[in-house]
């Protein structure tokens, strides 16, 4: 992007941000503009490492839930097995008296 061009679309940058109305040509304008500025700006390093950790944070609670769930299907099993063993053994006094 050239000077003049950039200084274009800088004044249209302004009006946009400004919340002005541009023209559906002025419109094009900015956004090619927009997206030409996009592409010569590498992403901070710092920005990818943050998208990274996200993506990261995302699996963790992902696995996070899934393991709550096995949790509370362990706890349920936990019961019901300790319930039959009360009943097991409740049967096994009254045998034996």
């Amino acid at each position: 992007m050239n000077d003049a061009t950039y200084t274009h679309w800088q004044e249209l940058h302004r009006r946009v941000a400004a919340g002005e109305t541009i023209t559906p040509d002025e419109q094009t304008q900015y956004e090619v503009g927009c997206q030409e500025i996009d592409a010569t700006v590498p992403l901070n390093s710092d920005l990818r490492r943050l998208q990274e950790l996200n993506l990261r944070m995302d699996a963790v609670e992902d696995k996070q839930r899934r393991l709550r769930e096995q949790e509370t299907q362990h706890d349920s099993r936990i019961a019901a097995l300790e319930s039959q063993l009360e009943a097991l053994t409740r049967q096994r006094s009254h045998i034996g008296n």
